[in-house]
């Protein structure tokens, strides 16, 4: 693979410019308008007090742009002097991560720029840390504010805790656990901000989380590996981050994940993922890996030849932990065209996760494996195999409401393997079976347009069936 394929051919900005339009506290509000948006809305709203540091101002990195010799150490030695908000200008080949450190607000990408990655490793990563503390010796029930412990001393007001066991999601290996901020320590009861959705009593444990502070990674750069055969590594990671926010670049051409988000609390990725190889057994192309116990994470951006735009799963290993935690409360919104699989997903692990899906070709719209799971309005188009299907080891009927899905090339509109409900959704050009339910589903509102001669194919028990329209006509 020639590494600068993917190059873009945008002149690189002044420093000057970057200054203008990417942010610094060298602007003033005396600046006014610049190109017909205000200041505040170039920034975001994020003035920074401190000058911005570009790497185009550094001797070492400039000779090491555009070259083939690592810029890793470089890279890092760079960061750990800048300020608050840095601009890499340059392409940059990188033999290891690099590690943003705590005190850096912000990363751009300008125009044209790249970090190279030579290997199997992450790109670009800021890290948090997670501790195991204690084994509790209490069952922390479903639906729980408070937890129980002998040791009440060891926690604090407003520090995050995982809380987690040796349970496991039904159908599934994977065991789930929980990112809460402690509110309040009363007797030997600790109180957390938001109720636990399952129970936890095997082995009940806490984790001390120290969430990194906030990173935005933005511009117009690129990320992606020299040679995505050798590369399965994540390409951005974010651990443990309190609302990371990833915008702008292109992250591409990877033999694994495109952006990694594991044990955040909140975050917004809006970014381009990829081109990422996906064959189902060495390769695994998933654009935006949402993991462990994060929650409260938005997902938009754009993603085309991946795997799945976007997806669940459970964290790393953590010692004396394992690999535990639960995605929660998270939206999933992408642009997605041209999935090798289904689109919008969801592994076993998920809890009140929100998909609206935006999907257009590929094999499969929307997947929901994750209990407690919503699909809620938007479109599904031109794919095959279905526009959405909910698995057989689901446990917690999923919700469908308010999707369109129109020319279901060769599959089924909505496939329920395991239990939904289905409301006011419109399934048109598709012309096999509009809506298949096995056991616990239920269809209230439904209009088939267009569709094949088997509308409704119901295989399993406890099913119910009101308000369809086909073509117009109640049924």
């Amino acid at each position: 693979m020639n590494e600068e394929s993917n190059a873009s051919e945008t002149p690189r900005p002044t420093r000057r410019a970057f200054l203008l339009v990417a942010t610094s506290g060298l602007a003033t509000v005396g600046l006014g308008v610049i190109g017909g948006l205000s200041l505040s809305a170039l920034t975001n709203g994020r003035m920074l007090s401190a000058e911005l540091t570009d790497t185009a101002d550094s001797a070492e990195l400039t000779a090491l742009s555009d070259s083939d010799r690592d810029a890793s150490t470089a890279l890092k030695r760079f960061l750990a002097s800048a300020g608050p908000a840095v601009v890499l200008s340059g392409r940059f080949t990188i033999d290891s991560p690099i590690d943003v450190p705590h005190h850096v607000q912000r990363v751009t990408l300008a125009a044209g720029s790249a970090l190279k990655v030579r290997g199997d490793h992450n790109g670009i990563r800021r890290m948090g840390s997670i501790v195991f503390r204690e084994r509790t010796g209490h069952t922390m029930r479903e639906g729980a504010e408070h937890f129980v412990t002998d040791s009440p001393a060891r926690y604090s007001k407003n520090e995050y805790l995982l809380l987690s066991g040796a349970n496991k999601v039904k159908n599934s290996g994977d065991r789930y656990g929980y990112l809460r901020r402690v509110t309040s320590v009363d007797g030997d009861r600790v109180y957390i901000d938001r109720p636990l959705p399952r129970v936890i009593d095997k082995d009940p444990r806490t984790s001390s989380v120290q969430l990194a502070p906030t990173i935005r990674i933005d511009g117009e750069g690129e990320i992606y590996n020299l040679d995505p055969r050798k590369g399965k590594s994540s390409l951005v990671t974010l651990k443990a981050v309190e609302k990371p926010e990833v915008s702008g670049i292109e992250v591409h051409s990877n033999g694994g994940i495109g952006v990694t988000v594991a044990h955040c609390h909140g975050g917004t990725i809006d970014c381009t993922v990829r081109d990422l190889l996906d064959d189902g057994v060495d390769y695994f192309g998933y654009g935006v890996n949402v993991s462990g116990s994060s929650r409260d994470v938005m997902v938009g951006g754009f993603m085309t030849r991946v795997r799945h735009a976007v997806t669940t799963n459970a964290g790393g290993l953590i010692d004396q932990v394992g690999h535990a935690g639960e995605p929660e409360d998270c939206t999933f919104a992408p642009r997605a065209e041209d999935c090798s699989n289904k689109a919008i997903d969801t592994h076993r692990l998920g809890w009140g996760i929100v998909m609206i899906p935006d999907v257009s070709g590929g094999n499969g719209g929307v997947q929901v494996r994750a209990d407690n799971t919503t699909v809620k309005g938007g479109r599904v188009r031109d794919v095959s195999v279905s526009g959405v299907t909910i698995a057989e080891v689901v446990s917690v009927p999923a919700r469908v409401s308010g999707v369109m899905i129109q020319n279901v090339q060769d599959g089924i509109g909505i496939r329920c393997r395991g239990p939904a409900d289905i409301q006011d959704c419109v399934i048109m050009d598709t012309p096999g079976v509009a809506v298949e339910m096995n056991d616990g589903s239920s269809i209230d509102g439904l209009d088939i347009r267009n569709g094949g001669d088997v509308r409704i194919r119901i295989l399993g028990s406890d099913n119910s069936v009101r308000n369809v329209l086909v073509d117009g006509s109640a049924e």
